[in-house]
């Protein structure tokens, strides 16, 4: 006896945010299927019009799925100036 394992490997999305200065954005990473181990995405911001070490901080980072779920979310804080850039 033969057993197949068919199931394919989940795909991870992230949404797409949008945060205006001083405000703060929620990163959601969700995969497709829950898996048995935990699953670890690293990421890296960057700005459109924002600059990075003046309108925020926080550039990068990992996010971990936890075994037997499909997502996890991270808050990200920016910083409110009043210089036009």
């Amino acid at each position: 006896m033969t057993i197949v394992d068919d199931e394919e490997a989940p795909t991870i999305s992230v949404n797409d945010i949008s945060i205006t200065e001083g405000g703060t954005g929620v990163i959601t990473v969700t995969l497709s299927t829950p898996t048995t181990g935990n699953v670890t995405v690293n990421y890296t911001l960057t700005g459109v019009t924002a600059l990075s070490g003046t309108d925020y901080q926080h550039t990068g980072g990992t996010i971990t799925i936890t075994a037997g779920t499909t997502g996890a979310t991270r808050v990200l804080a920016t910083s409110g100036d009043t210089i036009y850039e």
